[in-house]
């Protein structure tokens, strides 16, 4: 469907009846899998609410997520590494807003 159409379908499963966006389309040229959405948003106290609820879409196969700035990107790709190391040692850990966060003992 259409940039539009995908977004009205996030906003249901989130329970957001209206995005307010500036513009939206989808990135990659492999027809092969989902393409990414790309939503500007247009305020930023929606933004924040809109991504407040993305822990509804556990389990789907949808990740929402703030766009970045270059050097935000390369400080991501530099700290990778611990990321990526934890969970092969089967420790919770992610990477949010600049930081590597780490649980030792992981539970399901």
């Amino acid at each position: 469907g259409s940039p539009q159409e995908d977004a009205k379908k996030l906003g249901t499963k989130i329970g957001v009846s209206y995005i307010p966006f500036a513009s939206m389309w989808r990135v990659g040229r492999d027809e092969s899998r989902a393409k990414a959405l790309i939503i500007c948003l247009t305020d930023m106290n929606k933004k924040k609410a809109f991504l407040s609820k993305r822990m509804v879409l556990t389990g789907d196969k949808i990740y929402l997520d703030d766009n970045l700035t270059l050097t935000q990107v390369a400080h991501c790709k530099e700290n990778m590494p611990q990321v990526l190391g934890g969970r092969k040692e089967g420790k919770w850990v992610v990477y949010r807003d600049g930081k590597v966060m780490i649980m030792e003992n992981r539970t399901k």
